[in-house]
């Protein structure tokens, strides 16, 4: 699995809760983490989310329109 940890194992465990038990190497190759720049959206007219974790750097888009791509992004 080469998503980040947490994302790899909760994917993990979906296979298992179906019946499958795959054999599975952990090898992520990337870890997500805040670059400490603060994110400013006043001078946009909406925004466009194409991950859970941009959500979590930019709550509720700054009361901007947000598009998401996918469902679990669009639910953080």
């Amino acid at each position: 699995m080469t998503r980040p940890r947490p994302e790899a194992e909760s994917f993990v465990a979906e296979l298992a809760n179906a019946g499958m038990t795959p054999e599975v190497c952990f090898s992520p190759l990337l870890s997500i983490a805040p670059t400490g720049n603060p994110v400013t959206l006043c001078n946009h007219d909406a925004v466009i989310f194409t991950s859970q974790h941009a959500v979590a750097f930019v709550p509720n888009g700054q009361g901007q329109p947000a598009f998401c791509v996918g469902d679990t992004t669009a639910v953080h």
